[in-house]
């Protein structure tokens, strides 16, 4: 019976492997055989697909597919460069891919700000953003975002992704006030 069984569980992850994902982290060298091989972790479990390197863009890593982030944002403006950043929980750093010889993602730029910013500020706060009256926003939520990619630019590595949808809506941290209010 135990065989069968086994046989079974082996035969399933054969014919789906796309249910099947890899127990252990991969290690991908850019640049193979270069001096300064820069390489990116992909995560055991990633559902991230890694995408061709650019020769001619430098450290540059970029992923196919949706993936869940949690945690903290902060959007502080709101027009066509609305800047939207992403503060992943420790559970959404450990998923992500990242640079072998940097830090995890720990701030995240949002591509689509102004999408994010529609769909994750509470109305009052998404209208005050809009008008200028408050200056920037705090919160908390968890999205589906996608096209994530990474770069290192002056020895940093940023990070950066595609806003698709909201899955837990936002729990308001803080709303920054403007200058002209407060004490």
């Amino acid at each position: 019976m135990r065989r069968l069984v086994a046989l079974f569980a082996m035969l399933s992850v054969i014919a789906i492997p796309g249910l099947a994902q890899s127990p252990k982290q991969r290690v991908v060298e850019l640049y193979p055989g270069v001096e300064y091989g820069t390489a990116i972790v992909i995560p055991a479990g990633s559902k991230l697909e890694l995408l061709p390197f650019k020769s001619d863009m430098g450290p540059l890593a970029e992923f196919r597919g949706q993936f869940t982030l949690s945690g903290t944002y902060l959007v502080d403006s709101y027009d066509p460069d609305t800047s939207a950043t992403f503060f992943p929980d420790k559970k959404s750093r450990n998923s992500l891919p990242y640079w072998r010889d940097r830090s995890r993602p720990t701030e995240i730029y949002i591509n689509n700000g102004m999408a994010f910013a529609d769909a994750v500020l509470p109305q009052e706060k998404l209208r005050m953003v809009k008008a200028g009256t408050l200056p920037a926003v705090r919160g908390r939520v968890t999205i589906i975002a996608e096209d994530f990619s990474t770069s290192i630019e002056c020895d940093a590595a940023s990070y950066s992704a595609r806003f698709v949808m909201v899955v837990r809506p936002d729990r308001q941290i803080a709303a920054i006030p403007s200058e002209d209010e407060g004490c």
